[in-house]
C-alpha cells in the first residue's frame, strides 16, 4: 500500500520538475532515489538563488555609498563655488567704489587747483609755515564739482614771529580731510579707445563671405581689436568711426561690406577692368558693449587680389 503511494506522489513530482515519470517496474528503491536527487537540485537552486541575492544586496549597498561620496562631494563643490562668487562679486564691488571714489577726489583736486590759480590774492604758505600748522588747507569728502566753496580769512597765531595771514577753503559740510600735496592728480586719463592696422600680406583670389584680417597693428589702444580674426570688439558705448581702404590690381573688382553682428552698415567698390585702383570709405555707428565690427567680401572677379600694407583699417571712439 506505500509502495504505490511513493510511486504517485514521484509521478507529480516528475511531472512538475519536467522529469519523466518512474518506471513501475523499477520499485520503490528507484523512485526514492530520483526523489533525492530532485530535493538536491532544489536545494543547490535555491543556494544559487541565496548567493545571487547577497551578490545583489552587496552591489546595492555600494552603489548607495557611491551616490552619498557624489553627494557630498557635489556639496563640497558648491559650497567652493559659492565662495567663489562671493570673493568676485565683492571685488567688482570694492572696484567699482574704488573708481567712483577716485573720480570724485579727482573733481575735487581739479576744483581746489583752479581756485587757487585763479584768485591771485591767495597767499600760498611756506613749508615752515605748514609745519607750524600757521595755514592749512582744508578740502571736504564730500564736495563735487558743482559745489559752490566758502573762503575765510584766517589769521595766524599770534605768537608766530611772521603775522602772516592765509585763506582757508572749506565746504559747508562739518566733515572734512586734509589734502597732501602728494595726492594730487591720482588718478591719470585712459586712452581713447582707436586702433590702426594693415593688411601684412596679399590675399589671393579672395571669395565672397571672406572676412579680411588685416593683420599688421599699428594703433591698438584697449587691446580692442583681434588680428587674429579681423574683429573689433565694443567695451564702451558710444558713437565710432570706421574706415577702410582696399586696393587692387588692374582686371580685377572686389566690392566690400563693414559689418556689425552680421549686419552690412556700410559698403565699398575697388577695381576696375582698366586701372590699378583703391577704395577708401568711411562710416559712423553707434555701438554698446559686446557689438563686433569686422570687414568681409561681398563679391569679386576672378582672380581679384587684396594688396599687401595698401589695404588698411582703422576706428575710434568720438
Amino acid at each position: 500500500m506505500v509502495c504505490p503511494l511513493v510511486v504517485l506522489m514521484a509521478v507529480l513530482l516528475a511531472f512538475v520538475s519536467g522529469h519523466s515519470p518512474p518506471n513501475s517496474d523499477t520499485g520503490c528503491d528507484v523512485v526514492v532515489l530520483r526523489l533525492e536527487n530532485m530535493v538536491a537540485d532544489l536545494t543547490k537552486r535555491v543556494d544559487d538563488l541565496e548567493n545571487q541575492r547577497l551578490a545583489d544586496t552587496m552591489y546595492i549597498s555600494g552603489v548607495i555609498q557611491e551616490m552619498k561620496e557624489v553627494k557630498d562631494k557635489n556639496r563640497r563643490l558648491e559650497r567652493k563655488l559659492d565662495r567663489i562668487l562671493k570673493m568676485k562679486s565683492d571685488g567688482r564691488t570694492k572696484t567699482i567704489d574704488w573708481r567712483i571714489d577716485s573720480t570724485k577726489y579727482e573733481s575735487q583736486t581739479n576744483l581746489q587747483s583752479a581756485t587757487f590759480e585763479n584768485q591771485s590774492d591767495t597767499r600760498v604758505p611756506t613749508l615752515d609755515q605748514k609745519a607750524n600748522g600757521n595755514t592749512s588747507i582744508v578740502l571736504d569728502e564730500n564736495t563735487d564739482s558743482d559745489s559752490i566753496a566758502e573762503e575765510k580769512e584766517v589769521k595766524t597765531d599770534d605768537t608766530s614771529t611772521s603775522k602772516n595771514q592765509g585763506r582757508i577753503r572749506r565746504n559747508s559740510s562739518a566733515h572734512s580731510t586734509i589734502l597732501a600735496p602728494h595726492q594730487m592728480n591720482r588718478v591719470g586719463q585712459q586712452k581713447p579707445t582707436a586702433f590702426f592696422t594693415t593688411l601684412g600680406h596679399t590675399l589671393n583670389d579672395v571669395a565672397r563671405e571672406q572676412v579680411i584680417i588685416f593683420e599688421s597693428i599699428i594703433v591698438n589702444n584697449g587691446g580692442h581689436y583681434d588680428e587674429h580674426t579681423g574683429v573689433f570688439t565694443c567695451d564702451t558705448e558710444g558713437t565710432y568711426v570706421f574706415s577702410w581702404t582696399i586696393y587692387t590690381i588692374n582686371g580685377g573688382y572686389i566690392h566690400s561690406d563693414l559689418v556689425k553682428n552680421g549686419n552690412v552698415f556700410a559698403s565699398s567698390l575697388a577695381g576696375d577692368q582698366n586701372f590699378n585702383e583703391a577704395s577708401s570709405t568711411t562710416a559712423v555707428v553707434n555701438l554698446i558693449p559686446g557689438d563686433k565690427v569686422w570687414t568681409r567680401i561681398t563679391a569679386s572677379s576672378a582672380g581679384a587680389d587684396v594688396l599687401a600694407s595698401k589695404s588698411s583699417l582703422c576706428g575710434f571712439k568720438i
